[in-house]
């Protein structure tokens, strides 16, 4: 199995390495094993973004915002989804230690190799630019999310105004008015629970604080991870932390991508008994 999975890796990496090759003038970037796959280090040689007026018109933080981009641009479109890099959370893991998610510690037996290895050096005689065509293909990159995102705030500002004149009493939490259809998931949000934190985390808390309180992926990302750690506190996360890790980023990026909503009481009811009756018994619903 594991054989598999390190020639489908090694394939990627070829072609990854190919595309950055081809859109930095010949880069040889570093590479190193990481125990779980292969992280890619690529230095330019570039002034701040933030000094080109035609991208600080397009974006707040241009620099950080091309990490995102060169994933998105060096994979063919094929990054992780559940990956978005900040300045903040990009870190670098050393040759030679080992990774601990790759060893099971109840045995000490290693599941994959852990050690971190160099498996292509950089090149630091030929540390590339940001030429034209890669500013100019960057520059589309947030155009798009720009249009993107004048679309959301467009339907941010009908979804408020459908909801001032609906039938729905709102309350104000933090500037963002809150039907009160979803007013129990603040509760929620404060209270550890036992079981279907899985479903919980896919179908309400993620949709609430992307698409109802118009969180950011990171403000969603720690609120989660948060309530997840308490829960654990009551009833060990199975299978592992690290799978609700995983779990959380991919539900908001779900959320961000197809904006539903949370579900509704009566089809949790309907559609999900046991979790309805569970979070009822726990005083987490309350009837409106």
């Amino acid at each position: 199995m594991l054989t598999g999975i390190i020639i489908k890796l090694n394939k990627i990496l070829k072609n990854t390495l190919s595309i950055i090759k081809k859109k930095l003038n010949g880069c040889n970037p570093t590479v190193f094993w990481t125990g779980n796959g292969y992280h890619i280090y690529i230095a330019l040689n570039t002034r701040p973004l933030e000094l080109i007026r035609e991208l600080t018109d397009l974006s707040d933080k241009p620099s950080e915002e091309f990490l995102r981009f060169a994933e998105f641009a060096f994979t063919n479109k094929r990054k992780d989804s559940c990956h978005n890099p900040t300045f903040k959370s990009s870190l670098l893991r050393i040759p030679y230690t080992l990774n601990s998610k790759c060893i099971d510690m109840t045995t000490e037996n290693y599941i994959k190799d852990p050690e971190v290895k160099t498996i292509q050096a950089f090149d630091g005689l030929a540390i590339p630019i940001i030429n034209n065509e890669l500013l100019r293909e960057f520059r589309l990159y947030l155009a798009d999310k720009d249009i993107i995102n004048t679309k959301l705030e467009s339907i941010k500002r009908t979804n408020n105004k459908f909801n001032r004149h609906s039938s729905y009493s709102l309350v104000n939490a933090n500037r963002i008015t809150i039907p009160v259809t979803y007013q129990w998931i603040e509760k929620l949000l404060e209270t550890p629970i036992t079981d279907h934190r899985k479903r919980t985390i896919d179908l309400v808390l993620a949709p609430f604080l992307i698409v109802i309180k118009h969180l950011s992926f990171e403000e969603s990302y720690s609120t989660i991870k948060d309530w997840i750690l308490k829960c654990n506190r009551i009833e060990i996360l199975k299978p592992s932390i690290e799978y609700f890790d995983r779990k959380i980023k991919a539900a908001i990026n779900n959320s961000i991508q197809n904006k539903i909503p949370p579900i509704l009481q009566e089809n949790m009811k309907k559609k999900c008994p046991e979790w309805y009756r569970d979070l009822k018994e726990q005083n987490m619903i309350s009837d409106y």
